[in-house]
């Protein structure tokens, strides 16, 4: 959970020879493509001249560094090329985006600040999001999006362990389902990074639309799943009785402000109080009807029937959840189910 493994490099130069190809080839037939938005009062021609100056901010090395630079350095990349299009972008975009997020509770000064912000960036950031074509190169391109997804090697949903993302073609290799891929930059904002491999990020569908939105993320604010060195984040699941003789979930932080700014980003206090008088009833149930002792005999037991099982095989047989650490993200609701009974002390 909050947390991806990294890829060969043999695959991260199949990726970025893919896009290489794939974004050249944009450039190059640009004219052909039908442009989608109206600049009223713009001349067809005026526009091609813009947007043949942003290809040209865009040669093949900036290109595969965008492609295939992780987090940190991604960072740097954007910087450096965005700032060849602004002077003054490492400091005016921060602000820009700080006054984006207070909307109406803007002051006028900062509405007018926002406003010739808003205008200066806005036309740039819509077209380089559209030459790039994240639609058309990959959420529509089913062969690359379902070979993307099958390197990335989700089983379940990055950021709520909730719900398996499993990447699924038929024998004769027909698409049939896989995640979808939140963009942790939004592409919106941050377009040159909306085909960058380590900012695609694989979740289902409540996560990468109804829960994020389209809230800005940064990495000193939020956890990056390819920073991240653990699949068990720093937070537990206590459940507490409720005073009806049923369950209430609370989620404990001690990650501080990244952990915190997660937890209520992907609303996960909200979703899994949907498990209350279900998966948490259940375990709360096997907890409190049976002692301490009694679950680890029952371990114990299984382990003594088939000899070849490690304990943590007999769990996964016997309840149906990953309880090492490390492998949370292999079956949905793990992470739940493994904090409830080690809090209980039967793991």
């Amino acid at each position: 959970m909050w947390k991806l493994n990294d890829i060969s490099e043999a695959d991260l130069d199949i990726y970025r020879d893919k896009m290489l190809g794939l974004v050249k080839g944009r450039f190059t037939n640009f004219k052909k493509i039908k442009y989608p938005f109206t600049n009223k009062g713009e001349a067809k021609r005026n526009r091609e001249s813009r947007l043949r100056s942003y290809i040209k901010h865009l040669p093949d090395n900036e290109l595969k560094a965008i492609f295939v630079s992780k987090p940190n350095e991604l960072e740097v990349v954007n910087e450096r090329i965005m700032s060849s299009f602004f002077v003054n972008y490492h400091t005016e975009f921060p602000t820009y985006l700080q006054l984006k997020e207070k909307g109406k509770k803007r002051t006028s000064s900062e509405n007018v600040s926002y406003m010739y912000l808003d205008k200066k960036y806005k036309l740039f950031l819509r077209d380089v999001c559209w030459l790039l074509g994240y639609d058309d190169l990959i959420a529509k391109n089913k062969e690359l999006s379902y070979w993307l997804c099958k390197i990335k090697g989700s089983d379940t949903c990055t950021y709520c362990n909730r719900q398996y993302t499993f990447t699924v073609l038929s024998r004769s290799k027909e698409t049939i389902v896989r995640p979808q891929l939140d963009h942790w930059r939004p592409k919106s904002l941050f377009p040159l990074m909306s085909l960058s491999f380590y900012n695609l990020i694989p979740s289902c569908p409540n996560c990468n639309s109804s829960s994020k939105g389209s809230a800005v993320f940064s990495l000193a604010t939020h956890i990056h799943p390819y920073i991240q060195k653990s699949h068990n984040p720093e937070f537990d699941f206590h459940a507490m009785p409720n005073g009806s003789d049923g369950w209430e979930l609370e989620v404990r932080s001690h990650g501080g402000t990244p952990v915190d700014n997660m937890i209520k980003a992907f609303k996960l206090e909200e979703l899994y109080a949907t498990h209350n008088s279900l998966e948490v009833q259940d375990i709360m149930d096997l907890i409190t009807h049976n002692s301490e002792t009694y679950l680890k005999t029952l371990l114990n037991q299984v382990q003594s029937d088939f000899p070849r099982l490690s304990q943590e095989e007999a769990i996964r047989m016997l309840l149906g959840f990953e309880s090492n650490a490390e492998k949370l993200d292999k079956r949905p609701l793990s992470k739940l189910k493994r904090d409830l009974l080690k809090n209980a002390g039967v793991i």
